[in-house]
């Protein structure tokens, strides 16, 4: 799997966590895991990716909050975490993500303000 760049394993019934390895797989450029039973945490190791420009993780049970080392995948255009469990603020560390033209993080419990930060996304559809 290490020349993966696609991998779409949406409206299953997989269950578990993410596994941290999808982290390590440096030409992944998408990766939808949406509409499944996933729990747990998004983890930190899927900052690692090294150009992915679609990240899809969206109608799954994952109870966490937005890991800030999502936010160092400049390349990502489309970003949807919603409908999940998430918790705590939208980190401000987004403005990072430059080249967002989709962004859903809605249904969630996430709290607080926006951040001014996200004025930065000029990309933004």
């Amino acid at each position: 799997m290490k020349n993966l760049i696609d991998l779409r394993i949406s409206n299953n019934h997989i269950i578990g966590p993410i596994p941290l390895a999808l982290g390590h797989l440096n030409t992944l450029r998408v990766l939808t895991l949406d509409s499944n039973q996933l729990n747990g945490s998004i983890p930190s190791e899927l900052g690692n990716m090294k150009d992915p420009v679609e990240l899809g993780l969206a109608n799954n049970d994952l109870s966490c909050s937005i890991p800030k080392s999502i936010c160092n995948l400049a390349s990502l255009s489309y970003l949807s975490l919603h409908s999940n469990k998430l918790t705590g603020f939208i980190p401000k560390e987004i403005r990072n993500l430059r080249s967002l033209t989709w962004l859903v993080l809605s249904e969630n419990e996430l709290y607080g303000s926006i951040p001014d930060e996200i004025v930065q996304l000029t990309q933004l559809k």
